[in-house]
């Protein structure tokens, strides 16, 4: 899925490069909010703290 998603997340500015010469400054901030988050949610949503909060609203037995 990581695979998938990151595809798509660098089709926009492989497409800027080919069409415009450049990347456009936007890329930069919008592809590594993309990556940063699929790496950092995972581990967030396994954690303890996210586990006893599921278990608070009733989520998990």
């Amino acid at each position: 899925m990581f695979g998938v998603i990151a595809l798509f997340a660098f089709a926009g500015p492989v497409a800027d490069v080919i069409v415009r010469r450049r990347i456009h400054p936007a890329y930069y901030w919008g592809v590594s909010t993309i990556l940063l988050s699929m790496i950092v949610i995972g581990p967030i949503a396994f954690s303890p703290l996210a586990n006893a909060l599921l278990k608070a609203i009733g989520r998990v037995a």
